[in-house]
């Protein structure tokens, strides 16, 4: 998968705890996040072998950032503040 693949693991009770969420829909996230990758990553990896890789990410960082203009200024408002 991606180089972060069990990284996630030891935030599933922090997770369970921050978003008041249940154990199940945790792991559905992670599944949907896993079944993504698999599909996509062989998808990406083969645009970018035909296409030069630092303009395909330049691109998609743009695209992102039309998509939502206020993303790189955004602040959560619901997370607790660290004690």
């Amino acid at each position: 998968m991606t180089t972060d693949a069990g990284f996630d693991a030891p935030l599933l009770v922090k997770m369970e705890e921050v978003f008041g969420v249940n154990q199940l829909s945790i792991a559905f996230l992670i599944s949907i996040m896993a079944i993504a990758g698999a599909i996509f990553l062989p998808l990406w990896g083969a645009i970018a072998d035909k296409v030069n890789r630092v303009r395909l990410i330049f691109i998609m960082i743009l695209s992102l950032t039309a998509h939502n203009p206020d993303a790189p200024k955004a602040k959560s408002r619901t997370l607790p503040k660290n004690k």
